[in-house]
C-alpha cells in the first residue's frame, strides 16, 4: 500500500474533526532516564511530552516509530517494547476536540545525537519518579506503565 506523505492542512483539520487520528509516541529511555520535549504546537502546547505523531496511511506502527524518531529527534532508535495504546481526547483552547488513540513504545537512541525539530522548544531528561508529578496525567500513566522510572520494565 502506498504511504501518504502530505495532506492539505484544511483537509486534515476536517478529517481530524470527524475521525480518530491514530498515533505513536516514543518513550525514549537511557537507563532509568526518559527524554521528553516541550511542545510548540497543539495538542499539549507548552507541555513536556513524548516525541511522536500520527501514523500515515500504509505505514506500520513500527515504521511510524522510526519515522517520528528521525523527524523529531534526528536519530535512529531501537524499539525495546510496545507499552500500551491509550485514548487521548484533546479539548483545545479554541473549543475544538479531537481523538488520538496513541500506542506508546519504549525506544533507545542509536548513538547520543539529538536534533531539536521545529515542533519542540527544548528536550529534557527526567530521571526520578517525583519529576513526572507535574506532567499531564495521561503521559504520567504511560510513563508509569513503561516501568522506566519505577524499578525496571513491566
Amino acid at each position: 500500500m502506498e504511504v501518504v506523505k502530505w495532506i492539505d492542512p484544511k483537509l486534515y483539520e476536517t478529517i481530524r474533526s470527524l475521525m480518530p487520528i491514530p498515533c505513536v509516541d516514543l518513550l525514549v529511555k537511557d537507563g532509568k532516564k526518559i527524554l521528553l520535549a516541550k511542545r510548540v504546537n497543539e495538542p499539549a502546547k507548552g507541555l513536556w511530552w513524548s516525541p511522536g505523531g500520527r501514523i500515515l496511511r500504509g505505514e506500520t506502527l513500527t515504521d511510524a516509530v522510526h519515522r517520528k524518531a528521525k523527524q523529531e529527534l534526528g536519530s535512529d532508535v531501537w524499539i525495546s517494547k510496545q507499552v500500551k495504546t491509550y485514548d487521548f481526547i484533546w479539548r483545545l483552547v479554541d473549543g475544538t476536540t479531537f481523538h488520538t488513540p496513541t500506542t506508546y513504545y519504549v525506544v533507545e537512541l542509536k548513538g547520543h545525537r539529538l536534533k531539536l525539530d521545529p515542533q519542540h522548544s527544548e528536550f529534557k531528561w527526567f530521571s526520578a519518579p517525583a519529576e513526572i508529578n507535574e506532567l499531564h496525567p495521561s503521559l504520567r500513566t504511560a510513563i508509569q506503565d513503561s516501568g522506566i522510572l519505577f524499578g525496571g520494565d513491566k
